[in-house]
């Protein structure tokens, strides 16, 4: 096994993938996005979203303490099974009632709701994970119809300074994970069930509560990520046990490392054309080495074929009977120059990390 370079899982679980980026920013216009007034105190539409130095912001003018919640939605893009839509974010704690956040709704435009004190109110269908600026926290909120999703709520008194960004990952059609990013990786904050929403997700973009007169930001990098995108369905699958077959009496398995190659985020059906190698990582057996759970590079295979993502790696040497191993594959992208950017390289697209254990040759007696 060769071991000229090796990846400690923690700087593995923060590890870049590539995303479809949605917006930037950097034309300091907002054209494609619809603003939809959720609910209104006053009456006077006065938040306003502006990006004028190539990041997302939002703001209110003197002279208004009233509630004013505000969708800022597109519906060239939607959120797709697996898929995460993300958002960096630079904010920090301010005086001023400020909530800041992302969101996907059922409508590019929904229907507008009129503050009725004491009464329910007709929002509906949509759900967001917001920074709350004012009291230094964060939190969410959901509709399933015009019910709002038991499980939202918030917390406040954090500290804002550990938020790098916002995420809304969709787990099913009707489950949502909603949460924040930080150097360390993402924290889910709770988990979301809008049933009336199952299969219609047709717009996504940004939510703000500004009641006060201020200016709230950055968000920056507007984007979705999938799984799909780097090295997926794995095979051992992940957490599999007995893979393998013994290798008669000598203590080892006879066995295929398997995996899909990262698709291409404008046509999902094929390859990634810049994936042009995996690179292979292995961990030591940890059922003999406990103390050391990093991952050792073990070798590559090219990617030959747009239409054909299935890839596979046999270990060299053979793995052990009864062991327990973690792996990753590394996705080595077109350099550009002719060229493929070299095992380690930022540029290329880290996997997920796998575990499975091989199969035992200890006799097991059943009676």
């Amino acid at each position: 096994m060769k071991k000229g370079i090796v990846f400690l899982l923690t700087g593995l679980m923060a590890a870049a993938a590539q995303a479809v980026i949605i917006d930037t920013f950097d034309d300091t216009t907002l054209l494609e996005y619809t603003k939809s007034v959720m609910l209104e105190q006053s009456g006077v539409l006065a938040l306003v979203f502006a990006s004028p130095s190539g990041a997302l912001q939002v703001s209110k003018p003197a002279g208004d303490d009233s509630a004013e919640q505000v969708l800022l939605l597109r519906d060239d893009y939607s959120l797709g099974i697996g898929e995460t839509l993300r958002v960096d974010a630079s904010v920090a704690g301010v005086t001023q009632y400020a909530d800041f956040g992302i969101a996907v709704s059922a409508e590019l435009d929904p229907v507008d709701a009129v503050w009725t004190s004491g009464t329910a109110d007709a929002r509906h269908d949509y759900l967001y994970m917001y920074i709350k600026g004012g009291s230094s926290g964060w939190g969410c909120l959901g509709f399933d119809g015009t019910t709002q999703v038991a499980n939202s709520g918030y917390v406040t008194g954090q500290d804002l300074s550990v938020v790098t960004g916002l995420f809304i990952h969709r787990v099913s059609d009707t489950v949502f994970d909603v949460g924040y990013s930080t150097a360390a990786g993402d924290v889910v904050f709770r988990t979301l069930t809008v049933p009336s929403l199952s299969g219609s997700y047709n717009a996504i973009g940004f939510y703000g509560d500004i009641r006060n007169q201020v200016t709230y930001g950055d968000f920056d990098n507007f984007r979705i990520w999938s799984d799909l995108y780097r090295a997926h369905d794995p095979e051992p699958e992940d957490g599999a046990t007995l893979a393998g077959t013994p290798i008669g009496l000598t203590g080892t398995v006879d066995l295929t490392l398997q995996w899909k190659a990262g698709v291409d985020e404008t046509n999902p059906l094929q390859v990634n054309p810049a994936i042009q190698k995996h690179y292979v990582y292995l961990s030591k057996d940890q059922a003999l080495t406990t103390t050391d759970p990093n991952l050792y590079y073990a070798g590559s295979v090219d990617q030959v074929s747009l239409t054909d993502a299935n890839s596979l790696f046999v270990p060299d040497p053979v793995l052990n009977a009864g062991g327990h191993y973690l792996w990753m594959v590394e996705e080595g992208l077109d350099d550009g120059l002719g060229g493929v950017y070299g095992p380690g390289d930022p540029n290329n697209i880290m996997g997920p990390t796998w575990t499975f254990e091989t199969v035992s040759i200890t006799p097991v007696f059943l009676t």
